[in-house]
């Protein structure tokens, strides 16, 4: 028995999670499948009474179940508005912001209330 067993699996997994977008829910989908397969395999892994299947089997048979949850995950992505998407936020935006607030409050406080404030 080869790795190719539960390889193909989860480059198919793969292929579907790449395939279904960026959208905040499919985050959320992805994120939960993926934990969902790893700590499965953390149980198989660690237990051994869990199965007599040989790994490479039941490392295929995860990784099918996974492409099975995010398949119906996916099923009701309609519940998300059609025009969400992660936005990636520019750091030179987020640094500018960042530093008009510090101005903002520094400029309200000498050291000694300041010191008070934030004890």
């Amino acid at each position: 028995m080869d790795r190719s067993i539960y390889l193909t699996k989860l480059n198919e997994l793969k292929e579907l999670m790449n395939a279904a977008g960026s959208s905040p829910f499919f985050a959320y989908a992805k994120v939960v499948t993926l934990v969902n397969m790893n700590m499965r395999w953390e149980k198989y892994a660690f237990n051994s009474d869990t199965s007599s299947k040989h790994p490479y089997e039941q490392a295929r048979q995860i990784a099918d179940e996974a492409i099975n949850q995010f398949e119906i995950l996916s099923d009701i992505s309609f519940i998300e508005a059609d025009a969400k998407s992660l936005k990636v936020t520019k750091p030179q935006e987020k640094e500018y912001k960042h530093q008009e607030l510090f101005n903002e409050i520094w400029n309200r406080y000498d050291e000694k209330s300041f010191q008070q404030y934030i004890d």
